[in-house]
């Protein structure tokens, strides 16, 4: 189960982030993020392809490999590519208040 949680976890974010890219590249303002978007859907795919080509089961068992490594940089891509999209919906949502305050 742990190991199918985690392949679902990292392998998702390949089609979401193709589908979410498109989608937000009609919406004004966020054109560039979309794009941004089409360009981590194969980045994610690379690196959880490098990910899975780098795992091996005898060298995690006797703390060698670099699995942990690539399987990391795959981590810390996706959740910057979720941070930076949460940072600026929260930017995009208070400039948007304080010109409803304003007016």
């Amino acid at each position: 189960m742990h190991l199918f949680g985690a392949m679902l976890m990292l392998a998702t974010p390949v089609i979401s982030f193709l589908i979410t890219g498109l989608l937000l590249r009609r919406l004004p303002g966020w054109h560039r993020f979309g794009n941004g978007l089409l360009f981590a859907a194969p980045l994610t795919l690379v690196l959880f392809v490098v990910y899975n080509l780098s795992f091996n089961q005898a060298a995690v068992a006797a703390g060698h490999g670099v699995a942990g490594l690539t399987q990391r940089l795959l981590f810390v891509e996706i959740l910057a590519w979720f941070v930076a999209m949460g940072w600026l919906a929260y930017r995009r949502a208070s400039s948007s208040t304080a010109v409803a305050v304003r007016h």
